[in-house]
């Protein structure tokens, strides 16, 4: 580390952007926040309603690509329940 001082510390002052880096563990958390509000929502018709995963879904106007990871979540947390 001390003979390449100069490069470890050129690396970081050029490459690591805490900004960057902060916006986005910020923009991950806030999806994952999302994610799992959606999954209790689902699961909440789910049960009130007596709907099917897929009609909860498009019930609440899930986007096509979040579907298959909100889905596989929902099932696992039915499973644990049971």
């Amino acid at each position: 580390l001390i003979r390449n001082r100069a490069e470890v510390k050129k690396v970081f002052l050029t490459e690591y952007d805490e900004e960057r880096t902060l916006a986005f563990l910020k923009k991950e958390s806030y999806e994952d926040g999302v994610e799992e509000t959606s999954v209790k929502y689902v699961i909440n018709l789910m049960e009130t309603m007596n709907l099917q995963v897929d009609v909860a879904l498009d019930a609440l106007k899930i986007p096509e690509e979040k579907r298959p990871a909100i889905k596989a979540t929902v099932e696992e947390q039915l499973k644990e329940r049971v």
